[in-house]
């Protein structure tokens, strides 16, 4: 046995162990119904906050609608097509591990009703949290749907329609859910809880599920990735796509409030002085204020990006 396949393997175990029978007391309580509290009980949470601080804000509104909406939609796709692994008993010890973790994910929600979080997010950063929250939906259910059915009529490796090119869907879903969450914050703590949880619990899953999917018949063509959908045959032409929108991303992330109109526009102003500037090429000066360029692009919003490059094109032609 291999070095590699002995550690997935005590994963595996560690993994069971934690999730399922960690000590004391026997398996009595459904895994579903910690979780159903837990999404049930969300947007009862961020309407008390909003009452109990009186706000009622753009990004509070927003905030309650994305994460109690999920909630509600995790109930209901709980009713109609449960998960069976999610129907499963575990002990104290493992629901307690459990209720840690969900209560973790309450942050956010505080964060914003209390007005730790920005309150009046960005044109820009709604439509972005808009879109993870409605794709992520979409492929976490989808695939759950698609997933339960196919188990019904009997079961073997799921390798088209949703699992056709990512073999975790409903994983990436939740990711995308998860992240909308955290882009209309824009708080890093919530960050941190996702990526850990991401590691610590998404990750040992997916893995262990590849150890049983080695062993079904139609493995060995199945084409895939397991997180992220394979756009092309190409790894190099995947990389450069995903590579791409990671980049994009943290542009959004890391932007500053530009105002919509381009002449009103303080860092594209500052970046159309510098490249006029540099109509005739300098390399001291581009040393120069090559930070204050980077700056300029770094404070820009992925979906104003374009629009401001096209006008800054008009302008400067």
């Amino acid at each position: 046995m291999s070095v590699t396949t002995t550690v997935i393997t005590l994963l595996a175990q560690l993994y069971d162990i934690v999730q399922f029978r960690l000590p004391p007391g026997p398996k009595f309580v459904p895994i579903n119904w910690v979780l159903n509290t837990q999404k049930f009980g969300c947007w009862i949470w961020l309407l008390c906050l909003m009452i109990y601080y009186d706000n009622w804000s753009r990004g509070a509104w927003i905030y309650f609608f994305l994460h109690g909406t999920y909630g509600l939609s995790w109930i209901v796709k709980d009713l109609v097509f449960p998960d069976v692994t999610f129907r499963q008993k575990v002990t104290f010890g493992s629901a307690l591990i459990l209720i840690l973790v969900l209560i973790t994910y309450l942050l956010p929600g505080y964060q914003m009703m209390s007005r730790v979080a920005d309150n009046n997010p960005s044109k820009e950063r709604i439509i972005t949290a808009c879109v993870c929250y409605i794709v992520g939906i979409f492929l976490m259910i989808g695939a759950d749907l698609q997933k339960n059915y196919i188990l019904k009529l009997g079961g073997g490796l799921i390798s088209t329609g949703f699992f056709k090119t990512t073999r975790n869907p409903n994983y990436l879903g939740e990711m995308l859910i998860y992240s909308s969450f955290a882009i209309i914050c824009g708080r890093w703590e919530f960050w941190m809880i996702n990526i850990f949880v991401w590691l610590t619990l998404f990750l040992p899953r997916m893995v262990i599920k590849d150890i049983s999917l080695a062993k079904k018949k139609g493995w060995e063509n199945y084409d895939s990735y397991m997180l992220l959908p394979k756009l092309s045959s190409s790894h190099l032409d995947n990389f450069i796509i995903y590579s791409s929108l990671a980049i994009l991303g943290l542009m959004l992330y890391k932007s500053c409030m530009c105002e919509s109109n381009f002449s009103k526009c303080q860092c594209m102003e500052e970046l159309s002085t510098l490249l006029k500037f540099y109509q005739t090429p300098s390399l001291a000066n581009l040393t120069k204020d090559l930070k204050a360029i980077i700056s300029c692009f770094g404070d820009i919003e992925l979906f104003t990006l374009p629009s401001y490059s096209v006008n800054f094109m008009k302008s400067y032609l």
